[in-house]
């Protein structure tokens, strides 16, 4: 997954031809993979935010620092690496089922967990056959419509566990997160563009004028992406398709703006820029939230000290746990909360407010 910016140092820190009928997912992949990826899923736990947002950001390879926290970070990556298979693990991965069980565990909290753990085992072999899909040697219309049938196929499946009453549960908690999008668009799409406008500028050392031309093309994007999202949001494997069009249409648009420093922005992009090649991710974070929040000098030396802990303690949390996952993702989650709660007792009432206004309202963010 490609990643950038605050992205870069959490990742540093941490770790054949199907058919298209009705026929049950079949899974050739060992045990223990889909074990694992099951074990995974079962710690994916997002805000409607967080769901609202995912796919798009996911799919348009965009910095998930802004939207996720070091552990959400962390299991989607691992849920990403655990399909590694020659091919692009971002079209290997049912994101919008992934998404789809979390709605359908926030909306049923007291669903039986043994269903829960069938609908884990689903998607995990769901993956795998994707996965086959992709390889299959099959035209890209040939692929996307198996990879359709294949997610369609999935959800029937989920839905007859669950039944009517969960479903309807479900898709109230959709309206909500399809409303919490539209409430968020304006406020996310500001701070996404500005954030990869402040990294290129710095990076690539942007003339003002390219620095313009830049934040017009991802203004335009994001226009794009709005209107995207309301032709295919029904279905994720068309929206998938369009965004990948979309994304080459930028691509040709940044390279006649600003030329070989946008292939330079994607070779780093692709090495998950080293932080000490420019300003750390910390120093990024607390200009932005010095920006964002109105932040006193004394209020930013404070959360860059808390910040630099946090960074060592990942360190040492690492070292402590090393594979085990679970232990790791639960001690990561208990750090998040101290340094969150540190950081709040800084923040004047106001502030306060909008930083959790910023994080989805959740206050989980740090």
């Amino acid at each position: 997954m490609k990643t950038t910016l605050l992205s870069a140092l959490v990742l540093t820190l941490l770790l054949s031809a199907c058919s298209s009928n009705d026929s049950p997912v079949e899974s050739t992949a060992p045990q223990s993979a889909t074990d694992q990826f099951s074990a995974d899923l079962a710690r994916v736990d997002l805000t409607t935010t967080q769901s609202a947002y995912l796919d798009e950001m996911v799919y348009m390879e965009e910095d998930l620092s802004l939207l996720l926290d070091p552990v959400q970070e962390n299991v989607l990556t691992s849920l990403l690496d655990g399909g590694r298979t020659g091919v692009d693990p971002r079209r290997g991965l049912d994101l919008a089922a992934i998404i789809y069980f979390n709605l359908i565990v926030k909306a049923n909290p007291d669903l039986d967990e043994e269903i829960l753990k069938k609908i884990r085992a689903l998607i995990a072999e769901s993956m795998q056959l994707r996965q086959r899909i992709l390889q299959s040697g099959k035209s890209r219309e040939e692929i996307a419509k198996l990879l359709e049938d294949a997610h369609n196929r999935l959800i029937r499946t989920i839905n007859q566990l669950i039944g009517p009453e969960a479903i309807a549960n479900v898709e109230r908690l959709k309206r909500q997160m399809e409303e919490e999008r539209e409430k968020k668009r304006e406020e996310y799409q500001s701070l996404r563009i500005e954030r990869q406008v402040e990294a290129m500028k710095k990076l690539l050392e942007l003339t003002e004028e390219e620095v313009m031309q830049v934040r017009r093309i991802l203004t335009y994007q994001h226009t794009e992406l709005i209107k995207l999202r309301e032709l295919y949001g029904a279905n994720p494997e068309r929206f998938r398709e369009a965004l990948r069009g979309l994304q080459q249409k930028i691509d040709d648009m940044m390279k006649g703006a600003i030329g070989e420093k946008w292939e330079r922005w994607k070779q780093l992009q692709n090495k998950r820029i080293d932080p000490r090649d420019h300003e750390s991710p910390i120093d990024m974070k607390v200009k932005e939230l010095t920006r964002l929040l109105g932040l006193t000098e004394r209020q930013a030396t404070a959360i860059r000290e808390i910040l630099t802990m946090q960074q060592e303690q990942m360190r040492s949390l690492m070292q402590q746990y090393g594979n085990d996952r679970e232990k790791l993702a639960e001690a990561l989650k208990a750090l998040q909360e101290r340094v969150n709660s540190r950081i709040a007792s800084l923040l004047t009432p106001e502030q306060l407010e909008k930083w959790k206004r910023l994080q989805g309202g959740t206050g989980t963010r740090g």
